[in-house]
């Protein structure tokens, strides 16, 4: 038997694996963390396919435009089309920016156990997060997010998705889990 508080799972990941998959996903499901604790729904698109959504949405009334305002039509298209172009540069620039940020603090590592999340990913500061404050856990395609009630959430490659599970399962079995990854398979 172990003593209390000594037993612990360290979960550590390359920042390279899946990257730009498994960020756009997290990124999504920390935007609507609040719609995904509510409905207890994942959502459906991940970060880089809302922001190309929105893109062919403002291209497509830019041709709206074109089709129904002969006066002045490219103009008001050219601003649309400038407004989407915005916004998809800055989700790609915002991505690129966790990719460095992840590639500097290099690799991620989480310590599950009877207390709960600590992460000591960055620069040996060490933040520590009660079972209680651990709220959902989200499995994509990419990846497994873990949204806590604070700002703060944690991502990794779907390669940790048993390990990450089962821990929680066997310390705080009230985490809810989203995931419908295994459905189908058998």
């Amino acid at each position: 038997m172990s003593k209390l508080g000594c037993e612990k799972v360290k979960i550590t990941c390359d920042p390279k694996e899946n990257f730009f998959e498994c960020t756009s996903e997290a990124v999504a499901v920390s935007k609507h963390k609040k719609s995904i604790l509510k409905k207890k729904k994942k959502n459906l698109f991940n970060a880089m396919e809302e922001s190309l959504l929105i893109f062919a949405l403002a291209l497509f009334v830019v041709f709206l435009l074109i089709l129904f305002l002969k006066n002045n039509a490219y103009f008001y298209a050219s601003i649309v089309f400038l407004i989407g172009l915005c916004y998809l540069t800055g989700r790609i620039v915002s991505i690129t920016n966790l990719y460095y940020v992840k590639k500097v603090s290099g690799k991620k590592t989480i310590i599950l156990n009877e207390e709960g999340l600590t992460d000591q990913s960055y620069y040996d500061i060490q933040m520590n997060f009660s079972w209680n404050k651990i709220k959902a856990v989200v499995v994509h395609k990419y990846s497994v997010t873990i949204l806590t009630d604070t700002p703060c959430y944690f991502y990794f490659p779907i390669s940790q998705k048993k390990k990450i599970i089962s821990t929680i399962k066997k310390y705080h079995k009230n985490t809810l889990i989203l995931d419908d990854t295994e459905k189908g398979k058998k």
